[in-house]
């Protein structure tokens, strides 16, 4: 559930935008999210050796 508050300076947006995107939008939106996701995550590097700390 999606609650929409009522601002009249602030247009509504559509409620179902992405379908009306055509497919390589879709697509595109899609690589560039999961970019920033894999950016935002720490990256965890493994040095080859095991430490019990």
């Amino acid at each position: 559930m999606q609650l929409h508050l009522d601002f009249p300076e602030i247009p509504k947006p559509h409620d179902r935008l992405w379908e009306h995107l055509d497919e390589a939008t879709r697509r595109t939106a899609i690589a560039q999210l999961a970019r920033l996701i894999m950016q935002a995550a720490p990256v965890q590097r493994e040095t080859g050796s095991k430490s019990d700390d």
